[in-house]
């Protein structure tokens, strides 16, 4: 019988500043040189960040300030997800190859300074209700053909500043929408493909 892999490649729960630099991120499973195509066997998670416990064991903390700086998200089911606290993602992170490159909890915060999104299935990016997500200089790259380049529900706040948008796909899915009248959405100075389905 098949056995699921529901295990993460690095779980971390609780904590601040922690960094992560140079680390690669593969859900494949091992052997590595024996590819799993069905995503099943491969990890549920790149680097899943969670709520912890304080120093006392008896109370919710939310992680802040960690940042992933020049790392290598791929062959899992999310790249990399952020449930509730604010993670930077900065020196060229790659998501490569996942279900979902990068997925947000709700009420999480993330900055993206320079991402490169590639061959993810479902969608590049997946943002919780109430989440916060800005966007500096990220090519997202949709050369898998995902349906939707960013997936999820009403979001928070969604800024993209610079990088581009490339493939097929509409930009949002139609449940991916601003979350209410304080909530918003912006772009500035992000080529897009001729044509494209903004969604």
């Amino acid at each position: 019988s098949t056995i699921v892999n529901q295990g993460v490649v690095m779980r971390v729960r609780g904590g601040i500043q922690t960094t992560f630099r140079n680390i690669d991120f593969c859900g494949m499973g091992y052997p590595e040189a024996i590819p799993h195509g069905d995503f099943s066997l491969r990890a549920v998670a790149g680097l899943q960040c969670e709520p912890g416990t304080d120093e006392n064991g008896n109370m919710t903390s939310p992680f802040t300030g960690f940042v992933a700086d020049t790392c290598y998200f791929h062959q899992c089911r999310a790249g990399a997800i952020n449930y509730a606290g604010l993670i930077t993602f900065d020196g060229q992170c790659i998501f490569e190859d996942n279900l979902v490159g990068l997925m947000l909890g709700d009420t999480a915060r993330s900055m993206v300074l320079g991402g490169y999104w590639e061959a993810n299935r479902e969608s590049l990016i997946r943002i919780g209700a109430g989440a916060t997500l800005t966007l500096v200089a990220a090519e997202l790259d949709n050369t898998a053909n995902a349906p939707h380049f960013i997936d999820g529900a009403g979001f928070r706040s969604l800024s993209m500043r610079g990088g581009y948008v490339k493939g097929p796909g509409a930009l949002f899915s139609p449940q991916a929408r601003p979350q209410g009248l304080a909530s918003f959405a912006t772009a500035q100075g992000v080529p897009m493909s001729m044509g494209m389905d903004v969604g």
